[in-house]
């Protein structure tokens, strides 16, 4: 990722690896960032298309 404006306090390039029971787990990105980084944003405007409604920012 480069620049994300998702989350402000984590880091503003890197990469991490994400997975269920991952052994390796980030030593540069908290669990926290990796979470805000990874969530989906909603907006519940209904009159908003479906696919308008969601995205990564």
């Amino acid at each position: 990722m480069h620049d994300p404006t998702t989350a402000a306090a984590c880091l503003r390039s890197g990469s991490f690896t994400d997975w269920f029971h991952n052994d390796h787990p980030s030593t540069t990105f908290s669990q926290v960032c990796q979470d805000e980084l990874l969530t989906l944003r909603y907006d519940s405007d209904p009159f908003a298309p479906m696919a308008k409604r969601f995205s990564e920012q």
